[in-house]
């Protein structure tokens, strides 16, 4: 019982000490960024069952949130819509790096957003990449991704993995987005 308490109280403290300085990082990039930041940490840890000092900060950031906003002159309804469409477009890196899209044009929901609805992603025969509802202001966009290919299937260590990492050529994966017709 006190070692499973003493390692979730160190679990805490990590979170609460990476939280603290992945905020005050992107604060001091720019208050929009700290903003975002903020409220994927809000979301992280939210509903989770954290130290009263998480939940102290988790305060605390809100507090910041609406001064920053104030200061700012927007809204915080911008700030949730853009956080929301930040999280679809991490998902969506996600399942396109993961190659995750389904074969013979299956929807596959990226995330739902709260002022569109359901988002989902899917190819089609010519190998054209569909999103609905569309989020673009052009009806096709290209994408693309830097990727590296690595041969060798284990590593010694962390390190041995990093030196072939930055050893190997970069080549960029495309993506092409068209509206469904």
């Amino acid at each position: 019982g006190d070692a499973l308490a003493s390692l979730g109280h160190a679990v805490d403290e990590t979170r609460l000490a990476e939280s603290t300085y992945r905020v005050a990082e992107a604060i001091r990039k720019h208050r929009w960024i700290g903003l975002l930041v903020s409220r994927h940490t809000d979301f992280l840890y939210c509903n989770e069952s954290t130290s009263k000092e998480m939940q102290d900060f988790l305060q605390a950031e809100a507090q910041r949130r609406d001064r920053v906003l104030r200061s700012l002159d927007i809204d915080s309804q911008l700030l949730e819509h853009s956080y929301q469409w930040m999280q679809w477009c991490d998902r969506c890196s996600l399942i396109l790096c993961g190659n995750d899209i389904p074969a013979m044009e299956r929807k596959l929901e990226v995330t739902s957003v709260p002022s569109s609805g359901r988002v989902e992603i899917w190819r089609d025969s010519q190998e054209r990449l569909h999103v609905e509802p569309w989020p673009f202001r052009k009806p096709q966009i290209e994408v693309q991704v830097e990727c590296r290919t690595i041969e060798q299937l284990s590593f010694e260590d962390d390190a041995e993995l990093w030196e072939a990492l930055i050893n190997s050529e970069p080549e960029f994966q495309k993506f092409r987005f068209a509206v469904a017709r």
